[in-house]
Parts: C-alpha cells; sequence; structure tokens
C-alpha cells in the first residue's frame, strides 16, 4: 500500500514539473519564436527564463543580441555585460560587445572588446582573428597580422585565418608571403584562397 503510494505521489510530481517549464525550457522556445520572426514573444521568452534563473548567461546573451536586432542597443551591451559577469570567458558575449562597436564604426571600441576577450582568454583563437579585423580596419596591417599570426598559432588548421592573413599581407605588399598563405588556405579547402592562387600566385 505504501509503495502504490509513494509511486502515485512520484508521478503526480512528475506531471507537475512537466507543467511547469524551466529556464531552459523558456530559452528553447525563445529559440523557436525569434526563427519565426516573432521577436515579441522570444523577449518575452527570454525574460521569464532569466526570472526563473538569474544567472543563465546564455539568456542574458541572446537576449542582448536580440536587443541590438530591436534597436536598444544600450540594452544590448547591459545585458551583454551582464553575461560576462556571470561567466567572464564566454567568448560570445565579447565578440557580440565588438560587433555592436563595429555597427557603430567605433573600430577603437571594438579593438577594446577584443583585447578584453583575449586578457579573459588568453588561448581562444577567435579573439586573436577579431582583434586583427578591427586592427585591418584602423589601417594597422603589421599589427593585424601579428595577431593573425597568433591566431593561426592557436588553430593552426583553420582555413579562413590563412586566407585573410594573405589579404593583409597584399595590403603591406608580402606578395610572396600571400601567396604562401593563400595555398595553405587552399590546402585547407577555402574556396576563396583557392581562386586567389589561380589569380595571383602563378
Amino acid at each position: 500500500m505504501k509503495t502504490k503510494l509513494f509511486l502515485s505521489f512520484f508521478f503526480l510530481v512528475l506531471i507537475a514539473c512537466k507543467s511547469h517549464p524551466n529556464a531552459e525550457d523558456y530559452f528553447n522556445q525563445a529559440m523557436t519564436k525569434w526563427d519565426e520572426k516573432d521577436f515579441k514573444a522570444a523577449m518575452n521568452d527570454l525574460d521569464t527564463s532569466i526570472n526563473l534563473k538569474p544567472d543563465y548567461a546564455l539568456a542574458f546573451l541572446d537576449r542582448g543580441i536580440l536587443k541590438q536586432v530591436l534597436k536598444d542597443s544600450l540594452g544590448a551591451v547591459k545585458d551583454c555585460e551582464k553575461a560576462i559577469a556571470i561567466d567572464p570567458k564566454m567568448a560570445d558575449a565579447y565578440i557580440r560587445l565588438g560587433r555592436f562597436k563595429e555597427l557603430a564604426n567605433d573600430n577603437r571600441g571594438a579593438l577594446k572588446e577584443y583585447t578584453r576577450l583575449i586578457n579573459a582568454v588568453p588561448d581562444a583563437a577567435i579573439g586573436y582573428f577579431y582583434r586583427s579585423v578591427s586592427e585591418d580596419n584602423l589601417g594597422d596591417y603589421k599589427e593585424a597580422i601579428k595577431d593573425m599570426d597568433k591566431a593561426i598559432e592557436l588553430s593552426p588548421k583553420k582555413a579562413a585565418f590563412y586566407t585573410d592573413r594573405g589579404f593583409l599581407k597584399l595590403k603591406i605588399y608580402s606578395f610572396n608571403g600571400a601567396c604562401a598563405d593563400f595555398r595553405r588556405g587552399a590546402e585547407l579547402g577555402d574556396k576563396i584562397a583557392a581562386q586567389q592562387v589561380a589569380e595571383r600566385c602563378k
């Protein structure tokens, strides 16, 4: 009798839990609404997810991205900073802050965000890659190449890194160096690099 009562109670608890979505459920629902371009509903679900789990860094990050889509730039920055406060090694949050600055044509501000990422996660090749892009935008090609060198050191199989470094080398008239990078990028499967080899590297 006691066993039956326990099992009945157990199944009631399961049913109750199932009828009350958790933070992850609301987050996943928000992603579905976002894909459907129902941004208001997605925002409401992300708000609920965060209310249920105030330390949900990924929910703060995605809500920040959605706020940027909805032209709430200040809110976007605030949510990304909150994500970093919860998880200081969340690379995507720093990258988003950098991208927000780039959208505002603030390349120096973007560079600072990518430097923050590098300081927080020194072995993240993507941080050096994005900082290289900012340096390129600022016309500092030699520093951009140095950062791309580091990105390649950390992620030597990333074809696009060689291709991008090849374009940087063209800007400082290092044609042989550019072709060497394009060839390596092509070997790793990058179509743009292969095109450059065909056009430039006879």
